[in-house]
């Protein structure tokens, strides 16, 4: 077991304080993700040597045996993410998906760091979000009824000609025609009517929030995304499942976030970024599509397992009284203290986790007695 040090992103849509206040870091600028993964982008280091690098020598040392014929990386990237402002409205491939797009971008030799470019590697990105703050996000599209009562509670259809035919037939092939125009154009004069509005009791937090994404992305047509998206709050400790396809948007709120080890993203809205509206048509699920959220017992020195249904990784978390003899866990596994302190003791080896530190468990590592008062997550290979 080794000491982690994560890979910090400065994104413009980050916390003045939240990661920094984690992991003891004066409040200069913002920071959006701490990394913790051997992802090339922004690996992780155990000394000064990059995770990535680490592993790539002694993989046996790390990888569980089970894996080793399907991969000798690290085959997930854990990060906290906490974020001040609104991430863009995304999707992200299935595995066939980003093969081929990888291969496309590399065949029209468009460089990793591109800003054209939306494939950074060959692997599908399926993710879960488990939150630390009340934690607001935009997941898949609403029930077509919803979206039609809301869109004449607010008069928007008088801005889409594609809108008579979505209210009169409320299927895919007419939301697809909907969606579609939203991506490709400006709905001019919207804002003003926003800010007229009278809120419509079932719908006001909609309201607000496209309110602030106006005033954030004026003229962007997704400034109405909070009507077509269903709008949801997790609490702390819950989480919610994305898989490939679902456009989702982070809008406020710091969490937990494990995913398999990709950066691919498709961006539709809410961002000066690059958009592949071909592409993110031919990826994005346009139906129907509400998120369960994910709970775990309160029990005290218990690792709880937020179920997920693929096999990249596995995410548990834990509150820490006193002592527990860790589980054999699928290698290899970093541990994460989000609260208090850990003292992790392995025969005569001992290794101190303090708020915000974290800890790689490989393959020699077994029968770990955990000490202290903590809450923390572990992630490891599903």
């Amino acid at each position: 077991m080794k000491l982690l040090a994560p890979s910090l992103q400065r994104y413009a849509w980050g916390s003045k304080s939240y990661i920094q206040d984690l992991i003891s870091l004066p409040h200069e600028g913002v920071i959006a993700e701490m990394w913790l993964g051997a992802h090339p982008k922004a690996p992780a280091r155990i000394g000064e040597h990059s995770l990535e690098q680490v592993i790539a020598q002694n993989p046996e040392l790390w990888i569980d045996p089970s894996l080793m014929s399907k991969t000798r990386t690290l085959p997930y990237l854990l990060k906290v993410l906490a974020a001040d402002e609104p991430l863009s409205i995304q999707v992200h491939p299935n595995k066939t998906q980003a093969e081929q797009g990888f291969a496309r971008e590399e065949a029209l030799g468009i460089a990793l760091d591109d800003p054209r470019r939306s494939y950074k590697d060959s692997n599908h990105k399926p993710e879960l979000i488990m939150a630390l703050t009340p934690f607001t996000a935009l997941c898949g599209i609403r029930d077509f009824r919803q979206i039609i009562r809301i869109f004449e509670a607010y008069d928007i259809g008088k801005y889409l000609p594609a809108y008579p035919r979505f209210r009169a037939s409320a299927d895919q092939d007419s939301f697809r025609a909907l969606y579609t125009q939203i991506l490709s154009g400006r709905l001019d004069g919207i804002e003003e009517q926003l800010n007229q509005l009278e809120p419509v009791e079932d719908y006001q937090d909609e309201l607000i929030w496209a309110r602030r994404l106006a005033v954030k992305y004026p003229g962007d047509p997704f400034i109405i995304a909070p009507f077509i998206m269903n709008l949801i709050t997790l609490s702390p400790a819950s989480a919610m499942f994305l898989a490939a396809g679902i456009p989702h948007a982070y809008l406020q709120g710091a969490g937990v976030e494990i995913m398999a080890a990709s950066d691919n993203v498709l961006r539709a809205g809410l961002t000066p970024k690059h958009i592949d509206k071909a592409d993110l048509l031919n990826i994005a699920r346009l139906e129907p599509y509400t998120p369960g959220i994910i709970t775990v017992p309160d029990t005290q020195n218990i690792l709880h397992r937020y179920p997920v249904p693929v096999e990249d990784f596995a995410l548990l978390s834990c509150k820490l009284h006193n002592e527990m003899l860790l589980p054999e866990l699928n290698k290899p596994a970093i541990i994460l203290c989000l609260e208090g302190n850990i003292r992790l003791q392995k025969g005569n080896e001992v290794l101190d986790l303090p708020k915000g530190r974290a800890a790689i468990i490989g393959n020699e590592d077994r029968q770990i007695m955990a000490k202290g008062s903590a809450y923390f997550v572990v992630a490891m290979p599903g």
